[in-house]
């Protein structure tokens, strides 16, 4: 595994996050003692081990359970399966060049949908002045497209891996595009959120549109989610994320195939939203996500039917404390 990862998934003890407990204790008060504020839903082999809240809203008033959370990058997942779902409809190949959809893009005529979807088409990221400029107004597509293809390319299409939200906006906007639905978050909405019964679950550029959203004193209350939009711009409960994991397994969203693509690691074990590791000596896939006020994780054991979700109203390294929650379950 790269440096890189090893510091994305942040399994060290760098965050003073964690839990530390005898392994008498239930899990459950574990969690409660580390100071950790959000939501935990566990399972071991099929038996539900947690699923609470801990800590508080920004007011003051309890978290709960039925609240859902920011879940940042955990977006990216159901923009590959979205990019799936057209391939599978005859609506794109996964070898389809840039240059179909959005030729103004830097090398667009070299870039595939499949690098696009692993991280390995050579899009640079948005820097800070991008980031502080879009954040504060509504973005549509169109606008993101015109800010990344006015970027210069940070290396040669496939010969490399760099993590870029930018190229998950740019798949979003595939998707936004040529679905059938109509727009991208249609898309989510027919396709995956109303399959799953995930009735908890979207997405909103304004906190404030959100019904009962988990709020952070962290978080910059102004802030328009927009420009994360299918990169990190969605909305999740740990039980609509559970139904998440479990349409996943059951092949309603995606045919074998494509759910295989999904789960195919390329450069630096990346699928299709989704990290695929070993961990505690069992294959995993994972992923974590980061927006402003929200932190999220899952880690997924599916040859077990294990899996461990993590959202909280923080910004919080959590990579160490799903390692000691994953430590107390094996």
């Amino acid at each position: 595994m790269s440096i890189f990862f090893l510091l994305l998934f942040l399994f060290t003890n760098c965050s003073k996050l964690q839990i530390d407990c005898a392994s008498s204790q239930s899990l459950d008060l574990c969690i409660r003692e580390s100071g950790f504020s959000g939501n935990v839903l566990t399972v071991k082999e099929g038996v539900k081990l947690t699923d609470s809240s801990y800590g508080n809203n920004m007011n003051g008033n309890a978290l709960s359970v039925s609240q859902p959370f920011r879940i940042g990058s955990l977006t990216k997942a159901f923009t590959a399966v979205s990019i799936l779902q057209l391939k599978e409809a005859g609506l794109l190949s996964l070898d389809d060049k840039l240059s179909r959809f959005f030729p103004s893009v830097k090398n667009a005529e070299k870039i595939t949908i499949y690098q696009l979807m692993t991280h390995t088409a050579g899009i640079t990221d948005f820097n800070k002045k991008d980031y502080n400029r879009l954040k504060s107004k509504e973005n549509s597509f169109s606008d993101l497209i015109q800010c990344i293809a006015g970027q210069k390319a940070d290396f040669e299409p496939g010969s490399k891996f760099s993590y870029s939200n930018a190229g998950y906006i740019i798949l979003g906007a595939i998707v936004d595009k040529i679905s059938l639905e109509g727009s991208y978050t249609s898309h989510l909405y027919n396709k995956i959120f109303n399959v799953l019964n995930m009735q908890q679950s979207g997405y909103a550029a304004y906190n404030n549109h959100i019904q009962q959203l988990a709020t952070s004193s962290e978080n910059d209350q102004d802030i328009n989610y927009s420009m994360f939009i299918s990169s990190g711009g969605l909305y999740s409960t740990t039980s609509d994320l559970e139904k998440w994991l479990l349409g996943l397994q059951s092949g309603v969203l995606l045919n074998v195939e494509n759910t295989k693509l999904l789960f195919a690691p390329n450069k630096n074990e990346y699928g299709g939203g989704w990290m695929m590791s070993t961990r505690f000596n069992r294959p995993i896939r994972w992923h974590n996500g980061s927006v402003p006020g929200y932190s999220s994780f899952i880690a997924w054991f599916p040859q077990e039917n294990t899996y461990i979700i993590v959202l909280s109203n923080k910004d919080e390294k959590l990579g160490p404390f799903v390692k000691s929650i994953g430590d107390h379950i094996f």
